[in-house]
């Protein structure tokens, strides 16, 4: 891993990291005090131990990290903490994420070879994936969600300067989506 990409990585950590203090000081603080210690907390830890076993398993574990996780990180504190930015930043109905789910499962077992049709190799092919980023750019603007396309933009940028992985879909998808979205789902219906 180049310099850059671990820059890159460290600060996808540290903002992972940001939200998980967030979500745990929320109980007690509001959710604009709860950002200002979690980036305390998280963006702190990350950098006094980026060269700790804890911060490098944590990139580790997580790679290929992509953008998704940071920036849904950063869209569930920007929310929380700025109710009016939901409008904005856009928000997923039960059925939209119902949905998201089932075709991510599905693309994840095309992609283990479990159908003989898999959409994984388009990642590596500058058409297929600028094409990819149109079509959800289009989408993110018709159902007012901006954080569609900042996932879908930010991920190709990633793509196109090479930092991480050389398939777009690493940089815009990853597996721990399936738990978020499943967790999420079991909330809304409780």
């Amino acid at each position: 891993m180049g310099r850059t990409e671990t820059i890159v990585s460290l600060v996808f950590v540290a903002i992972l990291a940001w939200w998980l203090g967030f979500v745990l000081i929320l109980p007690w603080a509001d959710a604009q005090m709860a950002v200002l210690a979690g980036v305390v907390l998280g963006v702190g830890t990350t950098v006094g131990l980026r060269d700790s076993v804890v911060v490098r398993g944590a990139v580790a574990v997580l790679e290929p990290l992509g953008v998704v996780l940071p920036i849904l990180a950063l869209r569930h504190m920007a929310v929380t903490a700025v109710p009016e930015a939901g409008p904005v930043l856009g928000d997923w109905s039960g059925w939209e994420l119902l949905t998201i789910l089932l075709a991510y499962l599905g693309f994840l077992a095309g992609a283990m070879g479990v159908f003989r049709l898999s959409l994984y190799p388009l990642g590596y092919r500058a058409g297929p994936v600028a094409g990819m980023v149109l079509a959800l750019c289009i989408l993110a603007l018709l159902a007012g969600n901006l954080t569609l396309a900042v996932v879908a933009v930010a991920g190709q940028a990633m793509w196109v300067l090479r930092l991480g992985s050389s398939n777009w879909f690493d940089h815009v998808l990853h597996v721990l989506l399936v738990p978020v979205i499943v967790v999420e789902l079991v909330l809304r219906a409780l």
